[in-house]
């Protein structure tokens, strides 16, 4: 073969690898990982925190769905539901590498999904319907082999938890009447407190990395992003819009949240500052839908308290207003 033709037989090769497996860069420095649906299906996706750049992880036909992707504390893992109802397969969390590699089934199923890591990667919480959609509960797997654990009771529906980033506390959401409100409850299911109160529908929380605040959807027909101190003190809206917006997640730094919203007439991906100032919009018409997202970021590790690496605590954040937009 001559040398040219080995040279281009090379370069094929090579760009058939590159477009074959993610590339290195989704693996290093601040990134979002997400879930949403294209023409080739609802895969999860990593991008960088402005949305630039964008490399799909999973991949497959498009009877096999994956969504609620979860980064795990040091950003070396992502816990993922994913069903396939056409090939008969029900809802289960999955494991894979950061790099979309060595995906492993983790919960038994079926209808699992909302994963959320313990702090040191040591076990995941997640919702399951398995027991009836009005029996929906939070279920704990330690990652051993022991198998799924139900944490919450039969009598009302729970869901959407979220692990503290340090220590054994859950927030979730729980249906305690007309609406559902935020409480939260030990590794072992015993109960903490009842954070947010009222009759509208108060879900998706998650936690500040330090471990001092919640954010969450709050609202009946109407979501809006909230957040509020983790005794229950100072609840603040940050978004006010006539379309809902969905699924807060914090910055790595907890400065900023990330949402989505159709707010611009397709569902997209926004960022808000914890203030309630400065949206931005960061994905631009690629995707159709978003099932759940999270960013990570190797300079504000999880289980670590960011106090002292920014001057943005939530303390200042308290003095500097709440509008909203």
């Amino acid at each position: 073969m001559r040398v040219a033709q080995r040279r281009l037989l090379t370069a094929l090769l090579l760009g058939f690898a590159l477009s074959a497996a993610p590339r290195a860069w989704c693996l290093d420095g601040a990134r979002i990982v997400f879930a949403a649906q294209s023409e080739e299906g609802t895969h999860i996706y990593v991008m960088d925190p402005n949305g630039i750049r964008t490399e799909a992880l999973t991949a497959g036909p498009k009877d096999v769905y994956s969504a609620q992707p979860a980064w795990s504390s040091d950003g070396q893992a992502i816990a993922f539901q994913e069903f396939a109802p056409g090939l008969g397969r029900a809802d289960r969390i999955y494991r894979m590498d950061a790099d979309g590699s060595d995906k492993t089934p983790l919960s038994e199923g079926p209808w699992d999904s909302y994963p959320s890591w313990a702090p040191g990667d040591s076990a995941i919480v997640f919702t399951s319907a398995r027991q009836g959609v009005w029996r929906k509960g939070i279920y704990v797997n330690q990652l051993d082999g022991s198998g799924d654990i139900r944490l919450t009771g039969l009598d009302r529906p729970a869901y959407h938890c979220s692990w503290r980033p340090a220590g054994t506390a859950i927030a979730y959401s729980l249906h305690d009447g007309p609406g559902a409100n935020i409480y939260t409850m030990d590794h072992r299911g015993r109960p903490l407190a009842q954070i947010t109160h009222g009759r509208d529908f108060k879900r998706h929380p998650t936690w500040h990395p330090q471990g001092t605040a919640v954010a969450f959807t709050s609202g009946v027909e109407n979501e809006d992003i909230h957040t509020i101190l983790v005794d229950g003190a100072d609840e603040r809206q940050l978004t006010k819009h006539p379309t809902p917006d969905w699924h807060p997640r914090w910055s790595p730094d907890g400065t900023e949240i990330l949402f989505s919203s159709d707010r611009d007439g397709s569902g997209e991906l926004y960022i808000v500052g914890a203030d309630g100032r400065n949206i931005r919009r960061v994905t631009f018409g690629r995707f159709h839908n978003y099932f759940g997202y999270d960013w990570f970021d190797p300079d504000f590790p999880r289980s670590v308290s960011p106090v002292g690496r920014r001057a943005t605590t939530w303390g200042w954040l308290k003095r500097v207003g709440t509008p909203n937009s």
